[in-house]
């Protein structure tokens, strides 16, 4: 990795062996992912929390993939950049960002650490600390979805 902090080889992550109800989610101590030339990886601070969480923890795949199991859940966080992929320039290490990673295969943010495609990675705003910005990219981004969908579909109509 180009850049890095003290990164531990393992670290403790809410992980599932099988797919099942609230039950099946374990704590696991995994190796640490490594960042591939286009990632980031995040010291995670905060995970985001939504019902797709459930869902996936249950059987459900974003992109109809089998998981392989451990599988660690979490598609949204915050945290601080801990190493970079030698491709990356506009991060720094100890960066404030938050991003999302729907069917990460190397994991999510129920862990204290996740690699991400810093395509996914953005500064958490000045008016957000690292906890409220934890819950903000995937319930974010489908507002904004939506908000753009309805726009053009507006505009659409109206002219």
């Amino acid at each position: 990795m180009a850049g890095t902090q003290n990164i531990p080889k393992t670290m403790r992550a809410a992980a599932i062996d099988r797919f099942g109800g609230p039950e099946v989610l374990s704590l696991h101590v995994l190796p640490v992912p490594e960042c591939s030339p286009g990632e980031v990886l995040i010291a995670v601070h905060t995970a985001g929390v939504g019902r797709w969480d459930a869902d996936i923890r249950e059987g459900w795949s974003p992109d109809g993939r089998k998981p392989r199991f451990p599988l660690v859940l979490g598609t949204d966080g915050s945290g601080t950049i801990a190493a970079l992929g030698p491709r990356i320039r506009r991060f720094k290490l100890g960066d404030e960002v938050y991003s999302y990673s729907w069917a990460n295969p190397k994991g999510g943010f129920y862990a204290e650490y996740v690699a991400v495609a810093a395509e996914k990675v953005g500064f958490v705003p000045k008016v957000l600390d690292l906890e409220h910005a934890g819950a903000v990219p995937t319930t974010g981004l489908t507002a904004l979805q939506e908000l753009m969908i309805t726009c053009t579909s507006r505009k659409a109509k109206m002219w």
